[in-house]
């Protein structure tokens, strides 16, 4: 009766002795999870401000386009030479993105030159 217990004893202490080592391995792998959760947490940060700066900067620059835009359709809309008026189509053009097609049209509809 007591080799029997001798043995249980001997096999449960090599499985705490294994337990004990992955134990240790986990910590360690869970030391190392640890630091990459603060890093990509620093970097997520760093990439969320930046987003915000390019959110911030793009809302100012649809402002400036926007100003602008404004400015010069008030100038075209107040213009009563046609030589003057055709000139700023180009400007009007670009900020909105016309196409060729709509460009064409607009220039045919008034009568200009190209």
């Amino acid at each position: 009766h007591m080799l029997q217990l001798a043995a249980k004893q001997s096999i449960r202490d090599v499985e705490l002795t294994t337990l004990q080592e992955q134990n240790g391995e986990l910590t360690v792998r869970c030391e190392e999870l640890a630091k990459k959760v603060a890093y990509y947490t620093k970097q997520m940060e760093v990439l969320v401000r930046e987003n915000q700066d390019l959110k911030s900067s793009d809302a100012r620059n649809k402002n400036a386009s926007t100003d602008y835009l404004k400015n010069i359709m008030v100038k075209f809309l107040c213009e009563t030479k046609d030589s003057t008026r055709s000139k700023m189509v180009p400007a009007i053009a670009m900020i909105l993105s016309l196409t060729d097609t709509e460009l064409d049209m607009i220039y045919r509809s008034n009568r200009w030159k190209r």
